[in-house]
């Protein structure tokens, strides 16, 4: 029986051989020995090549660096949270708690062309925003100490003063790996929606412009956030923001055509405090977009059902907007927010409240409305829900022995998952490795005592027990004639047989069913 391959199976896809793989299937000719041979390529390419010293680009300090993060695969996971979930069985919507980036590295398999719209307000750099720090190695090492996860040495990112002297340097390093792995995530007629304020807007448009392409820029619809304000430097009331629209390889068509002057009553900075405040009953998160601008931008959408994502999402009205409008319009969108759980202020209203991280926050929006939808809706029969996921550690233990644990280290090798995650972490880790939808419906079933999990009609079996018996894997094996899926896979504990004969002869009975991707954790 094969193992799972911690190269292949215990990260997210590694982007890097994924971009050879195209380049190999478009230019076979170039690759000598295993490697690419660029004299071959300029050749191929000619005239679209341009070798001059000096030519026009966009470049900063780090950005090679920022682009080879985006390609570091990540080995983290994602683990379920049943208790803070609303509708858990039945709901198709995501809040995902963790480091953004690490987060959308590990949804690239699952979700890659899936996204129809992505909407996200970033931090806008004004000196007071948190900054996300990619400078450290480690990405994921480096959010499990800000979580106090992995020692008491805590960390604390601070905020990107104008006195550090990179202060656009590090707001590009941490924009581009993030804007470069969603591309990957948007459907080819998807379309991405970014707000943004006159400080970082002309560098947004530079970034954008490089990875999604000059020509794919749809729009960019000015927002007014506030009535003129006095007391202005020169006389002059900044009263406008701006969100960038670009759609991906000129699809633009699947959209609805309107002007990038936005209609009246949008709302306003001030409109997006009093729709979180009248949740909450009390002052609570300052100045979120409002979710009446986000439903604008998912009108533009013809369809009713494409799945929307914001990874800087906040307090959520990016949750409240697909919510209200599939309210509205009985439409099927479903959500996907990701968020940091960032300290809140120990000053702050959120503080005294008793939320302790703005990601907090957005969870308690999201219930908070459901109930509020439920009430005033009752015959309302969508998706009024949301599972809940927080970025840790893979479940499986890695090999680290050397000489002092080295008789420790094998005896632990026998059990490899970690003594502290239960089959349900394990269970969403493996949907990610395989590419699976977090939300993919999920049937448990009973074979003689053991929890045996049918995911996707049965295209993944899962039977995470111990003491398996020969029974328990004629039963598996028979589900793949009942319920014919195209492609059945099957994994188990590698250390879940009764004994050596058993698990030998399991894979010969599985093979002999037809099923012959069967591997152990």
């Amino acid at each position: 029986m094969k193992k799972l391959d911690p190269k292949t199976d215990g990260a997210s896809p590694d982007i890097v051989e994924k971009n050879i793989e195209k380049i190999k299937e478009l230019f076979p000719e170039v690759f000598i020995e295993k490697k690419i041979d660029f004299n071959v390529l300029r050749e191929i390419l000619g005239d679209y090549i341009d070798d001059r010293p000096e030519r026009y680009s966009f470049t900063w300090n780090g950005k090679n660096h920022a682009r080879r993060i985006a390609q570091t695969p990540s080995t983290g996971t994602l683990r379920p949270c049943p208790e803070e979930s609303v509708n858990w069985n039945a709901t198709q919507n995501l809040f995902i708690e963790g480091d953004n980036l690490e987060v959308l590295k590990l949804l690239q398999k699952s979700y890659h062309k899936k996204v129809k719209m992505i909407y996200i307000d970033p931090p806008y750099n004004t000196g007071n925003e948190f900054i996300y720090p990619d400078k450290f190695k480690d990405n994921l090492n480096t959010y499990l100490r800000y979580t106090g996860q992995i020692d008491k040495e805590g960390l604390k990112f601070s905020a990107n003063s104008e006195t550090s002297g990179r202060y656009h340097t590090n707001w590009l390093n941490m924009m581009y790996p993030r804007l470069k792995l969603a591309k990957n995530l948007l459907k080819d007629d998807g379309a991405l929606f970014i707000s943004i304020d006159d400080i970082e807007v002309s560098n947004l448009r530079k970034i954008c412009d490089e990875i999604f392409g000059e020509e794919n820029l749809m729009a960019i619809f000015p927002w007014r956030k506030r009535t003129a304000k006095n007391d202005c430097p020169f006389g002059i009331s900044q009263d406008f923001e701006w969100c960038l629209a670009y759609t991906k390889f000129g699809q633009e068509e699947t959209w609805m055509p309107v002007s990038t002057l936005l209609p009246e009553g949008i709302g306003n900075a001030e409109n997006g405090t009093k729709e979180i405040d009248a949740l909450f009953q009390r002052k609570i998160f300052p100045f979120p977009k409002p979710s009446t601008l986000i439903r604008h931008f998912l009108s533009l959408d013809p369809s009713s059902d494409g799945l929307v994502l914001d990874f800087f999402a906040g307090s959520c009205p990016t949750a409240q907007a697909v919510i209200e409008l599939n309210v509205k319009d009985k439409g099927n969108r479903r959500f996907i927010m990701i968020q940091l759980p960032e300290p809140c202020d120990e000053k702050s209203e959120a503080n005294k409240a008793g939320y302790e991280s703005i990601a907090e926050i957005g969870k308690e929006r999201i219930r908070r409305l459901i109930k509020k939808k439920e009430k005033e809706n009752s015959e309302y029969s969508g998706d009024l829900g949301f599972k809940v996921f927080k970025l840790d550690s893979s479940n499986i233990k890695t090999w680290d022995a050397d000489f002092d644990n080295l008789e420790d280290a094998l005896f632990n090798a026998v059990e490899n998952i970690k003594p502290d995650r239960s089959e349900a972490d394990v269970l969403y880790e493996l949907l990610l490795k395989y590419g699976l939808d977090l939300a993919v419906p999920i049937k448990e079933k009973k074979i003689e005592g053991k929890t045996v999990y049918i995911i996707g009609g049965g295209s993944l079996i899962v039977c995470l027990a111990d003491n398996i018996s020969l029974g328990v894997v004629e039963h598996i094996a028979a589900l793949k004639n009942k319920l014919k899926p195209e492609v059945m896979r099957v994994i188990f504990k590698d250390s879940g047989f009764k004994d050596d004969v058993v698990k030998t002869n399991a894979v010969q009975t599985l093979h002999q069913a037809g099923i012959d991707d069967v591997k152990s954790l």
